[in-house]
């Protein structure tokens, strides 16, 4: 029994030893020189994941704007050009031979321009065939600010000639908004609307449209009714941050049938 308690106490003694370095260690901790290469490693790698983070908040912010941008577009695209293809006339021309244009609201007695919005680099007014029985619906397209907006009035019944009961001249109802964009981005150096006149190789400037359209007093003086094709051209950005901004155009050349594809008929009002 001796022998054996003698072993017992060794095998004691050498536990506790082994427990008490574990434990010296264990309260020992870290090393300062340990610790800032563990701090610096650190930096290292979020210094290496920031701009990956950062790039792919933008991609995603870039690419959720330019749906953004291209979700307000896509009804310019379809409805607008549709119903500037469709312009005719408000009315016959008269016995007088002064044409009555599609494009534009001018006086019968002094010629001169009555609507509004006028023809500029950022606004128009026309008429055109939705098929209304009543007669050709009235659009105007504005920018004020940054906000796009698109009314179409329908023609009063019993006024247009040619239409049901109509005696003429035409006249129209209250204005209803059919498109409003946000976020239009154009300069005065990218016009919304550009006109090419007839027998002209490029769009008028945008300071001439004041004059150019402002009366239409006989067939030879008349170039609202000569406007051969029309550039559309609106630009949307919801974002000013360059790396996600996601600008979107929607620019397209509207021409002119024929020559008498914007003429009265008597089948629209």
């Amino acid at each position: 029994m001796g022998w054996r308690s003698q072993q017992m106490d060794a095998y004691r003694r050498r536990l506790v030893r082994r427990a008490g370095g574990r434990r010296g260690f264990d309260e020992s901790g870290m090393s300062l020189a340990e610790l800032s290469v563990v701090i610096l490693l650190l930096g290292v790698l979020f210094a290496m994941t920031m701009p990956i983070v950062a790039t792919l908040f933008n991609t995603t912010t870039y690419v959720n704007n330019t749906y953004e941008n291209e979700d307000q577009l896509l009804p310019v695209s379809t409805h607008l050009q549709s119903l500037i293809r469709g312009a005719v006339s408000p009315d016959p021309t008269p016995a007088s031979g002064v044409p009555v244009p599609a494009f534009g609201l001018y006086s019968p007695t002094t010629f001169a321009y009555t609507g509004t919005p006028l023809l500029t680099a950022t606004s128009i007014l026309f008429f055109t065939n939705t098929g209304d029985l009543n007669g050709p619906t009235e659009v105007a397209a504005t920018l004020t600010g940054q906000t796009f907006l698109v009314t179409t009035t329908k023609a009063t019944p019993n006024t247009c000639s040619g239409a049901p009961g109509g005696a003429g001249p035409c006249k129209w109802g209250t204005p209803h908004t059919l498109l409003r964009v946000t976020n239009v981005v154009n300069t005065a150096s990218q016009p919304i609307f550009a006109y090419t006149l007839d027998g002209q190789a490029a769009p008028l400037a945008s300071s001439a449209l004041a004059t150019t359209f402002q009366t239409c007093n006989s067939a030879t003086n008349c170039n609202a009714n000569q406007i051969q094709d029309m550039a559309v051209d609106l630009k949307v950005n919801v974002s000013s941050n360059p790396s996600q901004a996601g600008q979107a155009d929607d620019e397209t050349v509207i021409y002119q049938l024929s020559a008498t594809s914007q003429a009265y008929s008597s089948a629209v009002g």
